[in-house]
């Protein structure tokens, strides 16, 4: 944490442990990547990492770390990747409404394959939050993010409906919602979504016709 002039840190894939929280990422104000994915950290999200302006990437999946996203990562105006899978997030409707905001952030998350900085422009905007364990209903405000062309929630305890609002991501082009609790009939606003090439809602308590359309 003394080392300020460090750029990356990439320490995933080990055995680390301890409390992540206790670590002061403050002085790192030119890190531009972290990578702390497939270890054994615990503890909240640090705070520490709102101060380093200069972040583009962030992958902390994998470990057994919880907590919420806090506003002040809208302070971090350069990040374009924000990986969290398989970690304890709370409060998902409260995160949805914050990186909305966001101006730079092209993707909450990504699969287990951890891009070069210089070709993190070419993947698309991506939401990714499965296997974290989040419960309750899938926030309507996930139909805000328009540019969105990669959701994927599966493997969550989220219940209630697939939301209507999801028809409104008229560019998305993979949806996973599978293995959770979800139950009703799949919207048939579905069917407008002219560009979906991946669709998953299997492992539900869904019912009803699937919608019909040219991608459906």
């Amino acid at each position: 944490m003394n080392c300020t002039s460090l750029i990356e840190i990439n320490l995933g894939f080990n055995r680390l442990e301890g409390d992540i929280s206790m670590l002061n990422f403050s002085k790192l104000g030119q890190l531009s990547k972290l990578d702390l994915s497939e270890n054994h950290f615990t503890g909240p999200f640090p705070m520490g990492l709102y101060c380093c302006k200069s972040l583009k990437a962030i992958r902390l999946s994998d470990n057994d770390i919880e907590g919420q996203i806090q506003p002040q990562i809208l302070s971090l105006k350069s990040l374009l990747f924000l990986l969290l899978t398989g970690i304890r997030l709370t409060n998902i409707t409260r995160a949805m409404d914050i990186l909305q905001h966001s101006k730079s952030l092209y993707s909450c998350h990504w699969e287990c394959n951890w891009q070069p900085i210089q070709t993190l422009h070419y993947l698309p905007p991506t939401i990714e939050l499965r296997g974290n364990n989040l419960s309750g209903i899938i926030p309507i405000e996930i139909g805000q993010l328009q540019l969105l062309q990669y959701l994927h929630l599966g493997s969550n305890n989220f219940s209630g409906n697939i939301p209507e609002q999801i028809s409104h991501l008229q560019n998305l082009q993979f949806l996973d919602v599978s293995m959770n609790h979800l139950s009703r009939e799949i919207p048939g606003s579905l069917a407008s979504l002219r560009f979906l090439s991946y669709f998953n809602v299997s492992s539900n308590n869904l019912e009803g016709p699937i919608p019909k359309s040219t991608q459906l």
